[in-house]
């Protein structure tokens, strides 16, 4: 709905809502054996909070963000899991939080996230093979996510959300 300025119906709203509701007390949260689900979670919390005006699920989300995401990221910017796709994928989610958290003018978030991106983005090209025609490729090890098929994240090094990133860290001379 953000990207299209479409503003959804009251009927979508209710469900939106709902749907988040329901999410903030069914968190996967496993204990010790708490994997990458629990970020996505509260990335789809933080999203809701921003559009829906839910700042409680934006902070929640935040406080997952900072209990979880250095436990996924070693400290050069590759996933743990050991996922070349899941690199790509997580890569995403940051990028989306951050730009998100961009156009909301949510700063903590964004300061969080600024770090994370800049590391898991330069992994990710780490992990780009390219051709003698300049077509790109990931050699895939461990797990493949069912989230995105992986040759829909190929391109995220140059995707708009990786170029709003630069450009934005770049306009803040942190390149």
């Amino acid at each position: 709905f953000y990207l299209t300025g479409f503003r959804p119906s009251d009927k979508i709203i209710d469900g939106l809502l709902r749907q988040a509701q329901y999410l903030s007390k069914h968190l996967e949260f496993q204990g010790s054996k708490t994997g990458n689900h629990v970020v996505n979670n509260a990335r789809a919390l933080y999203i809701a909070g921003c559009f829906l005006h839910y700042p409680d699920w934006q902070e929640m989300a935040l406080k997952i963000f900072k209990h979880e995401i250095p436990k996924h990221i070693t400290e050069d910017g590759f996933f743990r899991e050991g996922s070349s796709h899941y690199q790509f994928l997580y890569t995403r989610w940051l990028l989306e939080l951050f730009h998100f958290a961009v156009v909301f003018e949510d700063h903590q978030t964004g300061i969080l996230l600024e770090d994370f991106c800049r590391k898991m983005l330069k992994q990710c090209e780490f992990f780009q093979v390219h051709d003698d025609k300049s077509n790109r490729s990931i050699p895939l090890f461990g797990d493949i996510s069912p989230d995105y098929p992986p040759l829909w994240l190929i391109d995220l090094t140059h995707s708009y959300l990786a170029k709003a990133f630069n450009s934005k860290n770049k306009d803040d001379g942190k390149t």
